[in-house]
């Protein structure tokens, strides 16, 4: 049995998501699930920057403290 460990890019939560964060997460999901079916242990693993400018400006034209923008944007 082999061991893999798969993530997709972290992604930005200075706007909503789109077919980029749609696309690297079904080819991330494919691997996983194609490798667990051939009875591999996978780690898929993925996750957001909430550290960037980026998210700062976008807070500030919401008129939002960052945590608060940021937070709101990752549940989305």
């Amino acid at each position: 049995m082999a061991k893999y460990f798969i993530t997709t890019p972290i992604y930005y939560v200075n706007a909503k998501p789109h077919i980029g964060h749609v696309y690297t997460g079904i080819a991330a999901d494919v691997l996983a699930r194609h490798y667990r079916a051939k009875g591999d242990q996978v780690l898929l693993s993925t996750g957001v920057d909430e550290n960037s400018q980026k998210n700062v400006e976008a807070a500030q034209k919401q008129g939002m403290e960052v945590q608060a923008y940021v937070d709101t944007m990752a549940a989305v």
